[in-house]
């Protein structure tokens, strides 16, 4: 992997799946 490689759009893409899936498992946890 080079330098800047998650740089722009697909750090912006893992911040967003990172945040729905912890979201998801706040949820899912209260929801218990």
């Amino acid at each position: 992997m080079q330098d800047g490689a998650l740089d722009g759009t697909e750090a912006e893409t893992l911040t967003d799946w990172t945040a729905e899936k912890f979201e998801r498992l706040k949820a899912g946890r209260a929801g218990s």
